[in-house]
């Protein structure tokens, strides 16, 4: 406006000076910048008017904007709810499952149970007569089997079990009994006294004199208490109990890696424990890998250790079944 009033003062100064035709022209001249200055004032209110719509709009926008991401909030929320209730559905879906999977294996243990009650006298703590593990053998097959039995004796206090077991050589027709103590806590065996014999497969261990005075050395020696091994079960899981009615799951994993075997533990959900690794054994005949599997476990009430029972099989000179029965130790608490 400035600018425009002093372009006004200095045509009136022209102006003065001017003859009548440039006056004229002047004049024209002025009213011509006041329909500009005019002109330009009414564009300028209509930009203003314009910048001020954009203005509104924009802050229309914002409050768009705004109630979106509340919406998307809202519904980011809503998911993170369905997704925990997904979880806690599947979590309960899959306690559900472990119990029935626990109940199947219980169930199977309990008949497994049944059947060996049955074929080994209705007496599993039964020290006096061979324990039948229920593998299939011939007794006339061959020359001489290793059958799948031991005697289970009895256990100490710290950890050390004594058994028979009866052994054969098919290949020479060659038969022989030990009784064998061996330490849980470190699965070494620490005395095999062996005796040769034809006869080895009696129903009672006490008949024979010589090792029921061998038995009597070992028991005094090693605190060894002559009441079997305890309660036997075919299933991969030792339930502990403890005060109050708790109780601890120790969970038995048994794997075959190339040429070795592992025995490891998972007590409560933790990671496993290896607790013993073999070594398989090449077939003298086959120059194959002799097989070998888990069997079940013995739980003492005299000691702190189950007896987990490995069956090692294998074929004979004459194609016959071959068995060994291996304990390894694993300590409860």
């Amino acid at each position: 406006m400035k600018k425009e009033l002093n372009t006004i003062i200095l045509l009136l100064f022209i102006l003065g000076n001017v003859t009548a035709q440039n006056k004229k022209e002047l004049n024209a001249l002025v009213s011509k910048l006041r329909e500009d200055s005019t002109s330009m004032k009414d564009e300028i209110k209509v930009l203003n008017n314009s910048v001020s719509n954009l203005e509104k709009d924009l802050i229309l926008k914002k409050n768009q904007l705004s109630k979106k991401s509340i919406k998307i909030e809202s519904l980011v929320s809503t998911n993170e709810k369905l997704k925990h209730s997904f979880d806690t559905i599947f979590k309960s879906n899959l306690f559900l499952r472990n119990q029935i999977h626990t109940q199947i294996i219980k169930y199977d243990s309990l008949k497994n149970q049944l059947e060996l009650l049955q074929a080994n006298d209705n007496d599993l703590n039964n020290s006096y007569s061979a324990f039948n593990f229920k593998y299939p053998f011939d007794w006339e097959c061959c020359n001489g089997i290793n059958v799948p039995m031991v005697y289970p004796i009895g256990c100490s206090y710290d950890g050390k079990i004594l058994y028979k077991e009866d052994y054969c050589d098919s290949f020479c027709g060659c038969c022989g009994t030990s009784l064998i103590v061996k330490d849980l806590t470190t699965n070494k065996i620490i005395k095999t006294n062996g005796f040769d014999t034809e006869e080895v497969y009696e129903e009672e261990i006490w008949d024979d004199q010589n090792i029921r005075e061998s038995i009597t050395e070992l028991t005094y020696n090693y605190n060894i208490i002559p009441l079997g091994f305890g309660y036997y079960d075919t299933s991969k899981i030792i339930t502990i109990y403890k005060n109050e009615g708790e109780a601890d799951q120790l969970k038995i994993i048994f794997d075959k890696k190339d040429e070795t075997y592992e025995v490891k533990t998972v007590k409560n959900g933790s990671s496993p424990k290896l607790e013993y690794v073999g070594n398989l054994t090449k077939n003298r005949f086959s120059e194959t890998l002799d097989d070998v599997e888990y069997v079940g476990y013995f739980k003492s009430v005299i000691n702190n250790y189950a007896a987990i029972v490995i069956m090692h099989l294998s074929v004979g000179f004459e194609a016959e079944g071959y068995y060994e029965v291996e304990f390894i130790g694993v300590k409860l608490k």
